[in-house]
């Protein structure tokens, strides 16, 4: 049953409370069993948030929980303000989450960062249902009734061919109609996958 983030968070809370550990190792296991794999989220990181940023994400989520800005910038031997770039990057595709701490001894405020594995998930289906209505779309487009000429310069509708008497507004030559069954096959493939 699909339940809220807020309100699997407070069960969380209760089930640590009352320290009930059989049912808590149960839920982990179930949340682990749906998290992305390392190449997944690393796919998804770049395809969404720049190639530049898979490394950090890495190290995010090498580095557990709570890993420190000033951390990553020594590991990844780039200066504080282009890690900070990068994680902002990050966090406004909601791959991570920051935590704001006062350092005692500088008085300054330092940022931690976690990474998000359920928004990673969301991310990963919202992408793939993208993907698959443009794909849908593309079938439907070509299925369509097109026109070209033997270089195939153009691809032309119905309207676009009649007024141009079905001859090829860059070559002139004769147009005829265009076949797009195998562009069709292509992309039903790709759905089936």
């Amino acid at each position: 049953k699909n339940i809220s983030i807020k309100s699997f968070l407070i069960i969380l809370k209760w089930l640590i409370l009352m320290k009930n550990t059989t049912f808590l190792k149960t839920i982990i296991h179930k949340i682990k069993g749906e998290m992305l794999s390392e190449q997944e989220i690393s796919m998804l990181v770049s395809e969404l948030a720049g190639e530049n940023t898979v490394e950090l994400a890495n190290l995010i989520i090498k580095g557990k929980e709570n890993v420190s800005e000033f951390k990553l910038a020594e590991q990844l031997n780039i200066p504080i303000n282009l890690v900070r770039n990068l994680l902002y990057k990050l966090q406004s595709k909601n791959f991570i989450t920051s935590t704001r701490k006062k350092d005692k001894k500088t008085g300054l405020y330092i940022y931690y960062w976690t990474f998000n594995f359920p928004m990673a998930k969301l991310l990963q289906d919202s992408l793939k249902d993208k993907k698959i209505k443009l794909i849908h779309k593309q079938i439907e487009t070509s299925k369509s009734l097109f026109f070209t000429c033997d270089k195939k310069c153009y691809d032309l509708g119905v309207e676009a061919a009649m007024e141009n008497s079905f001859k090829c507004p860059e070559c002139g030559k004769l147009l005829k109609e265009s076949k797009k069954d195998k562009q069709v096959k292509i992309l039903q493939k790709q759905l089936s996958m």
